[in-house]
């Protein structure tokens, strides 16, 4: 429409349509829509802009809305105070309702790994209840809250998320999800957890319900550092120990995990010759930077620091005294090559019998690209204005977008436009192809054809055989008439006049 200023006349459509797909699949705006009601799109733009510009700053969204494709009836762009009405509301009822009925579509019979992992976010806001000063990570002293997020790595799928408050640690927390995931329905399933969500009780709380787990530790922990070193120069090297697929060579250790176990565990040593160099130059350039520091402050009272100590023996001058100062030090040898002789070296410890390689696949984290980079790569597809108000895509996708869209198991053969507020799909292979398209509406048709022959063999009047027939023959006939109008507008038309002058044309038809 003429003079329309509530759209920019450039939309970086590419994430977007990502975004769309996967809401699609898992029927995420089904959901939302039961749950949110009527603000179900405003809520789904809100996910999108969360994600795509990795910030919840209500007075940006209109921004954000301005330069994008939504999911908002007919495209509206709310302002940013409706946005900040919209998020102030209390979600807690809609949270809980959306991960009952998402883990209630799971599978719960297979056998399942979940990878569970937290981290914890600075949070500068006022009275926030779950802001509490706790173990954060990078030791600022500042008030935290956690957040946690499980996944199934089998399937690829998040299963559930928990914030809580900062004051609370990973341990203490793990029993509280382990009963939350039983509440959800899973029965059948093993544990993926960094070192740091573990402890005895933990363990045995897990033997107690049954639940396997796989733990991932570095060679250097306390944990099982000296389990490697003693079974170092025994597989390295061996061709029988090589797992080629991981470029990796492994050994299986059986042994009890802690004194109180009452079955052994299985510790799966790995030792990898690129990991060896990236660690052994990591120890090296942590040594030079202590040693950097402690040259600046010759001659000064410098802070006690446990991790300048582990490696260094400090000579100060009255310790203790106003007028301390560091004198000299000396490198602990003993300390540095320890560490050194355990660099390449991690460990998987499972509760079940499982091989080095089956172990290493169940552990193992993706090497792909992160979602941030390809995200702003897909924000490069772009569709311009055109002077008929019809937006078209500007110029082909490249090699990087063609593989990540790939990945979602989406085509880059497009042709998109916008005209008012009203998307327009020409040649679209972003959401559906042709089969998936015809499998989908042929599973309704044959649903209904099979109902109308149970009615019609047990109907013995004539006249409601008749009935049936008829909507039997309307249900035939809508089923043709629109996938055929799906393969006109994919194939054969190339501008919105041409479809609306055809579309009328069909909807005077009878059906």
């Amino acid at each position: 429409m003429e003079g329309d200023t509530s759209r920019s006349s450039c939309l970086n459509v590419g994430a977007f349509f990502v975004i769309r797909k996967i809401i699609a699949s898992y029927h995420i705006d089904e959901m939302i829509g039961r749950i949110v009601g009527k603000d179900a799109g405003l809520f789904l733009d809100l996910a999108a802009y969360s994600i795509l510009t990795e910030n919840n700053a209500g007075q940006y969204y209109p921004d954000y809305a301005y330069k994008h494709p939504l999911f908002t009836k007919g495209m509206h762009v709310y302002s940013d105070s409706k946005v900040s009405d919209f998020i102030g509301q209390d979600m807690t009822g809609a949270r809980i309702a959306f991960l009952n009925e998402w883990n209630k579509s799971r599978n719960h019979r297979s056998k399942i790994y979940v990878s569970y992992d937290s981290t914890n976010k600075h949070c500068q806001a006022g009275d926030i209840d779950l802001a509490k000063i706790g173990h954060e990570k990078d030791k600022q002293d500042k008030p935290i809250f956690n957040c946690t997020v499980a996944y199934d790595r089998n399937n690829n799928e998040p299963l559930f998320y928990e914030g809580y408050p900062g004051s609370i640690n990973d341990v203490s927390q793990l029993q509280y999800m382990l009963e939350k995931v039983e509440g959800y329905g899973y029965k059948n399933i093993g544990f993926i957890l960094d070192r740091g969500y573990f402890s005895e009780a933990n363990i045995h709380y897990m033997d107690h319900h049954g639940y396997g787990f796989v733990i991932m530790v570095k060679g250097m922990k306390d944990l099982v550092s000296a389990l490697v070193l003693k079974h170092k120069g025994s597989f390295e090297q061996s061709r029988a120990n090589s797992i080629k697929s991981y470029k990796v060579n492994g050994v299986i250790v059986k042994m009890q995990l802690f004194p109180s176990d009452e079955k052994d565990r299985y510790f799966h040593i790995y030792y990898n010759d690129r990991k060896h160099a990236a660690e052994r130059e990591n120890v090296e350039r942590k040594i030079d930077r202590i040693v950097e520091f402690l040259e600046k402050n010759r001659g000064k009272k410098i802070p006690k620091s446990p991790n300048i100590e582990k490696y260094f023996k400090l000579e100060i001058y009255n310790e203790g005294k106003e007028d301390e100062r560091l004198l000299a030090w000396r490198e602990r040898t003993d300390v540095i090559d320890r560490e050194i002789a355990l660099c390449g070296y991690f460990v998987l410890i499972t509760s079940e019998s499982m091989t080095a390689e089956e172990a290493k696949e169940s552990g193992r984290k993706e090497n792909y690209m992160t979602v941030p980079a390809a995200l702003k790569e897909l924000e490069k597809i772009e569709m311009i204005k055109s002077s008929d108000n019809t937006y078209r895509i500007d110029h082909a996708v490249s090699a990087t977008q063609k593989a990540i869209l790939k990945a979602f198991g989406m085509n880059a053969t497009f042709s998109l436009a916008f005209f008012g507020s009203s998307l327009v799909v020409f040649k679209y292979y972003f959401h559906y192809g042709m089969k998936e398209f015809f499998l989908d509406h042929l599973k309704y048709l044959l649903i209904t054809v099979a109902i109308g022959t149970v009615v019609y063999t047990i109907c013995g009047a004539v006249v409601l055989q008749s009935i049936v027939i008829t909507l039997l023959i309307k249900s035939i006939m809508c089923f043709s008439l629109t996938f055929l109008l799906y393969w006109l507008i994919l194939r054969k038309f190339s501008n919105y006049n041409e479809t609306i002058t055809w579309l009328k044309k069909v909807l005077k038809a009878k059906c």
